[in-house]
């Protein structure tokens, strides 16, 4: 049998693989059979794995796995390079399941293109495949450990499925690290750090608790002297509104300091004047880097009252507030 030096490394490799099972305590049982394969791929392609010049000639410090990838996956860079731009262009037609696809295919002729994992992953953050984005990111940074932008991706993935913890550690922390300068990596560092020290439970009515009172403002209603009438609150709470009100504060217990905040909020934005001064400040402009920020900020302009009901609500609530305070300052409000 004619065997080029390639395929003698292959089934050299496979041979050791082998060999390293019949010394696992799991396959015991298979050991007989396993070893009737080594020697039948040993006879056949005149290997023996003790033989100290064929272990010079075929032995690699590779596993079996990458010997076999570096043998037999076709290599074609620019073909991964092809398959990149036709998932980029998917992504701004937000086809992301396409991308994904395109991805995918460019991996097989350069599973080294580090920017071929980043951007899979933000395809399925865009799907909310959180998990696959954690997976995808992880064997990407098992190829680049320097590669800022999965540590993004990795950490929004966590974030979004309120494992905190993780999107700091994991994540956000680590792409700040390898990108001082980048804004939003500093924005979801301090989003982490905000819900990692909010108050963990409830203190109740009088002791950081909901205030009712508000909410009826919050919502356009209200009862006299400041109260709230009770139909009101059941209809609320049998509301999409209501309940993802409810979901809001059961997620993030420290909004209930801001109800205050969240009332007085909802009444200056029907201020013209306040609205196009909150809109169009300085630090506004830069939060709107964030895509997230930017599409709840138009969100916010186009119906107000909708404020509590948008998904990202609880993650931009304290960015939002700090620069409602500044323009209250800067009108004398």
């Amino acid at each position: 049998m004619n065997t080029s030096k390639t395929e003698k490394e292959v089934v050299f490799s496979f041979i050791e693989y082998l060999n390293g099972l019949t010394e696992s305590k799991e396959w015991e049982k298979k050991t007989s059979e396993i070893q009737c394969i080594m020697d039948l791929l040993g006879t056949s392609f005149d290997m023996n794995i003790a033989d100290e010049n064929q272990q010079k000639e075929f032995k690699k410090t590779k596993s079996l796995l990458e010997v076999w990838d570096d043998h037999f996956n076709p290599r074609d860079p620019e073909k991964a390079l092809e398959y990149k731009d036709k998932g980029n262009q998917m992504i701004r037609t937000k086809k992301y399941q396409e991308a994904i696809d395109f991805y995918v295919e460019g991996l097989k002729y350069d599973n080294k293109n580090i920017a071929l994992y980043s951007n899979r992953a933000a395809a399925h953050n865009y799907l909310k495949e959180f998990d696959k984005a954690i997976g995808v990111c992880e064997d990407g940074i098992k190829i680049d450990p320097t590669f800022s932008k999965l540590y993004s991706h990795l950490g929004f993935a966590y974030f979004q499925q309120h494992k905190y913890s993780q999107s700091l550690e994991l994540g956000y922390q680590k792409a700040l690290e390898l990108s001082p300068e980048n804004k939003n990596y500093q924005v979801y560092v301090q989003k982490c750090k905000n819900h990692l020290n909010a108050p963990k439970k409830n203190q109740g009515q009088g002791g950081g608790g909901i205030d009712f009172s508000n909410l009826g403002q919050m919502f356009g209603q209200g009862g006299g002297g400041g109260g709230m009438n009770m139909d009101f609150i059941n209809n609320l709470m049998n509301s999409e509104q209501g309940q993802q009100l409810m979901q809001n504060f059961m997620q993030n217990p420290n909004l209930m300091n801001n109800v205050g905040q969240i009332t007085e909020l909802v009444k200056l934005l029907q201020n013209n004047e306040f609205k196009e001064k909150l809109f169009n400040h300085p630090s506004i402009t830069e939060l709107k880097k964030d895509e997230g920020f930017s599409k709840f900020l138009e969100s916010l302009k186009t119906n107000p009252q909708d404020l509590m009901k948008h998904p990202s609500f609880t993650d931009y609530l304290t960015q939002l507030l700090d620069v409602v305070k500044v323009v209250k300052q800067e009108m004398n409000l």
